[in-house]
């Protein structure tokens, strides 16, 4: 069986195979580099920040488990350690 020629998306470079090219993984902001844990009630959160954060307002944390963005109400969370 012949493999079958499908030009790359060079936008990541990496053909996975059957036509699949691989997307780019979201990528933390480099000014979040404050590590902290968060207690939301039911769940504890592992989030990088920026450290200049407010946290008694709404901010944006970096979700190190789903690499994602989150807006979080700080009113809402509890810090429970700080790097």
């Amino acid at each position: 069986m012949a493999t079958p020629q499908v030009k790359p998306d060079w936008n990541t470079g990496i053909y996975i195979g059957n036509g699949v090219v691989a997307t780019p993984k979201n990528v933390m902001p480099k000014n979040y580099t404050l590590n902290i844990l968060l207690d939301a009630g039911a769940y504890v959160l592992d989030v990088n920040v920026d450290p200049n954060t407010c946290f008694d307002d709404r901010f944006k944390a970096w979700c190190n488990d789903e690499n994602e963005m989150l807006l979080i109400d700080g009113w809402n969370v509890a810090i429970i350690e700080k790097d």
